[in-house]
């Protein structure tokens, strides 16, 4: 049984601090334990890994060792396919510059995306003069499925969003991934707000490259993983060069170390390790599918709720379609951030305002400077949604 209760007992911000957090899109919460495993390290194996044959360095090593393998194991991936990164902005960013693209190489992203998987395909296309094909979205989500088919032929690279972290929408990776294989490009998905909410087998997937963050999934901040295909890997170039990631240097070079160490430069996140290694832990006993299925009820029925208020807009999927645990919304005649500070001073509802680092999707398909969003996780509840809508009928008036 999914008691939420009692899972809520494990977080010391919603012990200690009189808030309704919906601001999980953002960043979620942390439990005690992945808490415990980061003092664990600092206080019992603080040591650098890979660099000391004395007992300190090997424990330290162990563990964050068997952390690559936890994660790995997580989305379905063998640990030399899984790279260590400070988040899925800097996996993007080790994608994007190790592919050895050049002029002329088209590279195809949706409307929909967040900012750390356009940024560097547009400096690509500033340096090298790689090219960008955008694929509509319509304001509830919809992905141009004809447009998308036109713009992968001949392309490179498919880089997309798997939920969108604005709209919820949940694309159609399978049907995209298809095409992709089907004119040879490289497929891959950012999944910083799909990871934590579902299932991943990227061997079921059959997908090139998924990068996601720890912080969105109840583990530290400073800590994100990339799968990356290992043939593909093995081509790439190391987005960070220093030490640990070689296997010789000499005058004339140097030589990469095996994967995934030939793209870990320098002393790695070994605290935060522990930590997402805990909280990977902590999400698969709870049950991911448990978790999908709770958020997924409380996002409905908010859905549902907002969608009946007056003066109330939300953008994404109709309310009777699937979504990811988000809603984001606005209030005729009101700007977003007072809607966010009212919702703050009146409830203690924590949520996000703003473009969400989304600008493009806001600009050219919402046609709105930002947006509020709420987004849930598996602490949240029925209770929380109701008091949500209520005070925004209060904000209303």
């Amino acid at each position: 049984m999914y008691d939420v209760e009692r899972i809520r007992e494990q977080f010391p911000v919603l012990r200690n601090r009189k808030i309704i957090y919906l601001d999980n899109a953002a960043t979620s919460l942390t439990p005690d334990r992945v808490i415990d495993a980061i003092v664990r390290y600092y206080s019992m194996h603080r040591a650098n890994v890979h660099r000391g044959l004395h007992k300190l360095s090997m424990e330290a090593s162990k563990v964050y060792d068997d952390a690559h393998s936890r994660v790995a194991s997580f989305i379905g991936a063998e640990p030399q396919e899984l790279i260590f990164t400070s988040g899925t902005t800097e996996a993007l960013n080790l994608v994007a510059s190790g592919l050895k693209l050049g002029k002329g190489d088209p590279v195809v992203v949706t409307m929909m995306e967040h900012h750390a998987n356009l940024l560097p395909w547009y400096r690509l296309r500033k340096e090298k003069g790689v090219e960008i094909r955008f694929v509509p979205v319509s304001a509830d989500g919809g992905i141009d499925m004809n447009s998308y088919q036109e713009m992968v032929k001949g392309a490179r690279v498919v880089s997309v969003t798997w939920v969108s972290n604005v709209l919820g929408t949940i694309s159609p990776v399978e049907e995209m991934k298809k095409i992709a294989k089907e004119n040879g490009a490289i497929f891959g998905l950012d999944g910083a707000q799909a990871v934590p909410h579902m299932p991943v087998d990227v061997r079921k997937l059959d997908i090139d490259f998924l990068a996601f963050s720890a912080h969105k999934m109840c583990g530290p901040t400073g800590i994100g993983a990339l799968y990356l295909r290992r043939d593909l890997a093995e081509e790439m170039e190391p987005f960070k060069l220093g030490g640990d990631m070689i296997s010789d240097v000499t005058l004339d070079g140097y030589l990469p170390a095996e994967l995934p160490t030939k793209f870990e430069a320098g002393t790695p996140p070994i605290a935060e390790a522990f930590g997402f290694s805990e909280a990977i832990n902590f999400l698969e006993e709870l049950g991911v599918e448990n978790i999908m299925n709770h958020v997924r009820r409380i996002t409905k029925e908010a859905v549902k709720a907002l969608s009946e208020m007056k003066k109330v807009r939300i953008y994404g999927p109709a309310p009777e379609e699937e979504r990811g645990g988000l809603i984001s919304f606005s209030i005729d005649g009101m700007n977003c951030h007072d809607v966010a500070a009212a919702l703050d001073e009146l409830s203690g509802i924590c949520v996000r305002s703003g473009h969400h680092c989304a600008l493009p999707l806001h600009k050219y398909v919402l046609g709105v400077d930002g947006t509020v969003r709420a987004s849930f996780y598996l602490y949240n509840t029925l209770e929380e949604v109701e008091t949500l809508v209520n005070t925004l009928n209060d904000i209303i008036g």
